[in-house]
């Protein structure tokens, strides 16, 4: 091993050498480097300046802040602790890290927020030779475990390979100490039995985590033979908590530590096997998706894929993950998609033939498409405006319906539609549901269903009916004249176009708009976006160019869901007709129930509980995004802080956001109403001061109680 004493430093936690900061204050294009004699100056003639712009030091030579190529390549000459939590005075601790390090040379040093009441400390252990950065990290651990067998609570943050030490900064009271009993400085081989521990701990960690993968990688090529997509198939197989053991984040006080970020304090949250994450180094490198107002990023498990794994780039993601994934065909999907692919634009190449045999025609006159005394032909063709989904699809037009998996519009689609049939809105053998989205089991359900209701249903791989026969066939009937009444319902989109494709999902728009033009009806079950918009709402996925070309419209969102039931809002947002802009049903959620059984739990939610039911979905949505600022404003009440500018301050230094969001968030769940998602409102004390106090559940009901009491 190297042996060196010299390591980088900067100022302030926002000091880089990042590229992709070149032009701000902040970027430099080195580090300086400073060594143990300069650390020994600064104990006698410390700093005095605020936390943002103090020097800190990370003891190792190599020119970066990343966790991960430190731990790679770093050469560490230095150990280090950070003590906040004790009672102890300086010589009592010196004492205790003297018995650690068996009287070999360390700084001791007070912190810049240290006082009397609070005493916080830093000590500096100089190494006799370099270590690398995978053993710094264990050699870290091993100091704190020491620390804390002799009943000092150490901060763990230390034990990550880019962690910044804070160097000597006078604040109210300052102290410092240099063990100069002896110069010589700690070998790490004197800890070679807490190494080679240490060293099989972390081997069957990563055994365990390795076996974790393969077990996940198995996993999901069963999804993928199943039909799933890869990135559907990758999150179903990859838990959030083993992608975050994978790529080096640290759990701290039940939330997580990104590998890239250069604060200690955990900002990553898991929900939903989803990851929500407010550290600005996640932002900064463009870790996920950026929410609506910049303050977060969040993802799933195949986002940290695709970072960590393939240098951000989601196409080579998709590419060699579909190249080496198989369908239940044993072909790859990369290839499937491409024989698909392939399917659609030779329908797209007969459409182009029959272009340039009109072209060859030999004289060309507008007239020829004139109208003009046909209009009792087409008066017959027209259809009666009838429903064929409750108020939502009107027969003769074409609707889409967009929404997450699983958000019930399968089941609300076939309810809606036997409804219809019941009440003679519509012929049962004219309807024609292809369900291109299920597997045998499902469609056994659905098939039963069908020959129940009078209603026919079609499957890919069944009968010799084909997906990508569907345009052609369409175009078979307007040609044959019997689309007039026929009711087709495509569940799902994808599996009949490509949806993200503009001139694709052109083609098969403007065929679609000549079935309904002579009379036909499509109903079209599509998904969303998996990341929603500023308002909350879901997005219809894929380009505009099908919403620009059917007649109607609508998103399926869940508003409420708990073990018992589930309730789910149609939402209107394109339309021709008198289609319903909003309607809410709600359906048994309880395990262990059939298909039968959901379906005939479906009942309608009236407008006044249905608003209420979307008006808590926000309130909750609220909480969910702002729950580390709220708990860590909570928790400082709990404390006793509860002036503005102190709880704004101290909520700031605790989670790493800014004051504007701070400030937002307190004014957001300011109020006595709990159930509305107040969590603090403000009182008036003595000499008119004001102070924020914890809202609790009762609260509101309290305020009712006196002001009926009061009259």
């Amino acid at each position: 091993m190297q042996s060196t004493n010299t390591f980088i430093s900067g100022f302030g936690k926002h000091y880089t050498n990042n590229p992709d900061k070149i032009g701000k204050a902040c970027y430099h294009a080195n580090f300086i480097e400073i060594d143990t004699i300069d650390i020994e100056k600064m104990l006698a003639t410390p700093q005095a300046v605020n936390k943002s712009d103090a020097q800190w030091a990370i003891f190792s030579n190599l020119q970066s802040r990343v966790h991960a190529e430190q731990r790679q390549n770093g050469l560490y000459s230095a150990l280090w602790c950070d003590i906040d939590d004790t009672s102890l005075s300086i010589d009592e601790l010196t004492d205790k890290l003297n018995s650690i390090v068996n009287g070999c040379l360390f700084y001791t040093y007070t912190s810049r927020s240290n006082t009397v009441e609070t005493p916080k400390y830093r000590g500096i252990i100089p190494l006799s030779i370099a270590v690398a950065g995978g053993e710094y990290e264990l050699l870290q651990a091993i100091l704190n475990d020491k620390l804390s067998g002799l009943n000092i609570t150490p901060d763990r943050a230390t034990e990550r390979a880019a962690q910044p030490c804070y160097l000597p900064n006078q604040g109210e009271c300052y102290e410092y100490r240099i063990s100069n009993k002896s110069n010589e400085k700690l070998s790490p081989k004197s800890w070679n039995d807490e190494l080679n521990e240490k060293r099989l701990a972390k081997e069957k960690q990563q055994h365990q985590i390795e076996q974790d993968k393969q077990n996940a990688i198995a996993k999901r090529a069963q999804c993928i033979a199943g039909g799933s997509s890869v990135i559907d198939a990758f999150n179903q197989s990859h838990s959030i908590e083993l992608c975050f053991s994978m790529y080096g984040y640290t759990k701290l006080s039940g939330r997580w530590l990104s590998p890239l970020s250069q604060s200690k304090s955990p900002a990553v949250t898991i929900k939903d096997n989803k990851w929500l994450s407010h550290h600005g180094s996640d932002i900064d490198h463009g870790v996920g998706s950026l929410s609506s107002d910049g303050t977060c990023c969040f993802g799933d498990a195949f986002d940290l894929a695709v970072f960590y794994e393939y240098q951000n780039d989601r196409n080579t993601a998709l590419k060699e993950l579909g190249n080496s994934l198989h369908n239940s065909e044993g072909v790859s999907l990369n290839k499937a998609n491409q024989r698909e692919y392939m399917a659609q634009n030779e329908q797209m190449s007969t459409i182009a033939q029959f272009e340039k045999i009109a072209a060859n025609a030999p004289i060309f006159d507008l007239t020829q498409f004139s109208l003009n005394g046909s209009s009792k032909e087409m008066e017959s063709k027209m259809l009666d405006d009838k429903f064929v989904l409750g108020r939502m699809a009107i027969l003769g037009q074409a609707t889409a319906i967009y929404a997450k998996p699983n958000a019930g519009k399968t089941l609300m689609t076939l309810w809606l539609l036997i409804d219809a049939i019941q009440r003679d809105e519509i012929e049962g053998n004219k309807v024609f549901y292809i369900n291109a989205d299920d597997n045998h089991k499902g469609l056994v359900y659905k098939l039963k269903l069908a020959e129940k209701h009078g209603f026919h249903m079609l499957a890919p791989s069944y009968n010799g009916f084909n997906s990508n026969d569907f345009l052609p066939m369409l175009n078979t009937i307007i040609q044959q004249d019997t689309a007039s009444g026929t009711v087709i319902i495509l569940d799902t989109l994808k599996k009949f176009t490509d949806v993200m494709d503009k001139k694709i999902g052109s083609e098969f728009g403007k065929v679609v708009r000549a079935f309904v033009s002579n009379g036909g009806t499509v109903i079209m079950l599509a998904h969303t976006n998996k990341h929603r918009d500023g308002d909350g709402k879901v997005i219809f996925s894929g380009t505009s160019d099908i919403v620009d070309d059917i007649d109607c419209a609508y998103t399926l969102d869940t508003t409420s869901e708990d073990p018992f039931n589930k309730t789910v809002t149609f939402e209107n947002f394109k339309s021709r007709g008198d289609v319903i802009k909003e309607i809410a049903y709600s359906y048994s959620a309880t395990e262990g129930q059939d298909y039968y059984e959901l379906l005939h739990s479906i009942e309608p939610v009236d407008e006044a509980r249905a608003d209420k039911l979307k008006a808590q979905r926000l309130i909750d949505e609220k909480l969910v995004k702002n729950e580390l600022i709220i708990e860590a404003v909570l928790e400082l009440l709990s404390e006793g802080i509860n002036s503005k500018t102190e709880l704004a301050e101290g909520v700031r230094k605790n989670t790493g956001e800014s004051l504007k969001k701070v400030h937002n968030v307190l004014k957001a769940h300011e109020g006595h109403n709990f159930l509305k998602g107040d969590r603090w409102h403000v009182s008036k004390v003595e000499k008119n001061k004001h102070v924020y106090l914890v809202t609790h559940v009762f609260d509101n009901a309290s305020t009712d109680y006196k002001r009926a009491k009061e009259g």
